[in-house]
């Protein structure tokens, strides 16, 4: 037997769609399982843990897509088109990280509940896929609109730097 995901807000845990906060809730899922445009990622770390990017917003949650949370980063207007979710780094996991994409800008998370802060050395198009280095989430590769493909290293470390591959 197939299970509805909730999407639910947490004051309202009965409510289907009711923690999509930014219009989405009208938009999306009412007429059917098609859900256009959007980014679904699992926790690279804790597969329990979901993101779901939307035309207007990213949400997270802790429990399978039952409960979620805006967490759209302050300063886009949505448009979530791509993001990476959890990774390791020096072999300790961060669960936490968030890596995402959201017109043509990329946007890093470090900790729960942690501002997103603009990565403006990448110069790609929109990002369509955002992975992170299964080894070390400062490097992560991202497939933009145009196709290319490029790889961001030391990303939130320091010397953060973006480089066209193809």
């Amino acid at each position: 037997t197939a299970q509805q995901v909730m999407l639910a807000a947490s004051g309202s845990p009965n409510t289907h769609l009711s923690g999509l906060t930014r219009g989405d809730d009208s938009n999306y899922g009412r007429t059917g399982s098609y859900w256009p445009g959007f980014a679904f990622e699992l926790n690279a770390i804790t597969p329990s843990r979901v993101l779901l990017g939307t035309r207007n917003g990213l949400y997270e949650s802790s429990n399978r897509g039952d409960v979620v949370a805006d967490i759209t980063p302050g300063n886009t207007d949505g448009l979530v088109t791509a993001a990476a979710y959890g990774g390791r780094s020096g072999g300790t996991a961060n669960a936490d990280v968030i890596l995402a994409g959201a017109r043509d800008e990329l946007w890093l998370r470090t900790t729960s509940g942690g501002q997103f802060t603009q990565r403006t050395a990448y110069s790609g198009g929109r990002p369509y896929q955002i992975i992170f280095d299964p080894d070390d989430w400062h490097t992560a590769y991202v497939l933009d609109s145009s196709g290319r493909e490029w790889r961001g290293t030391q990303i939130g470390a320091g010397a953060e730097a973006w480089v066209n591959l193809t």
